[in-house]
């Protein structure tokens, strides 16, 4: 389910990650270049998939904005010119999928999309539920990897004792 890659000490996550709102600000951090990732121990996530209602467009000459809201949050999808094609038949209210990347500007987080797709407002609610799963399993990622590591440790510290 989670493809990963080293990245420096930490590892990155190649996989869209499903979050609430809530998580991708509470987890935030800035990278270079205006990339922006999560950090949740030693995962580092960029590709987010977020489901949620939207709230307000905004129409620019060379973008579009939708601000998207999950019950836990607000979070802005800036949709570029040469991508505008996503976001036909899409108004406030619409129930949303969101496949995209973080970055920041100017210290405002957003999601430049991959893929936009319409969802019900079922779908909103059990990515909801599935979003609090994959907290909990991240949250507890390090911890199991931790306990994994001292009982490997304490194998192999036992192999190597005479007996």
């Amino acid at each position: 389910m989670l493809a990963r890659r080293e990245c420096m000490s930490s590892q990155r996550m190649l996989a869209y990650v499903k979050v609430s709102i809530r998580d991708a600000k509470s987890w935030l951090r800035e990278a270079e270049g205006g990339r922006a990732f999560l950090k949740v121990g030693s995962l580092r996530i960029d590709r987010v998939r977020l489901a949620g209602f939207v709230d307000r467009v905004y129409e620019y000459k060379n973008r579009v904005e939708l601000v998207l809201t999950d019950g836990s949050g607000e979070l802005v999808v800036k949709v570029w010119s040469e991508k505008l094609g996503m976001v036909d038949g899409v108004n406030r209210g619409s129930a949303i999928e969101v496949f995209g990347v973080l970055r920041r500007y100017r210290d405002v987080t957003y999601v430049s999309p991959d893929i936009i797709r319409p969802v019900s407002g079922d779908v909103v609610r059990l990515r909801a539920l599935e979003a609090k799963l994959v907290r909990e399993l991240l949250s507890n990622t390090d911890k199991l990897k931790s306990a994994s590591l001292a009982e490997g440790d304490l194998g192999a510290q036992e192999e190597a004792q005479p007996g």
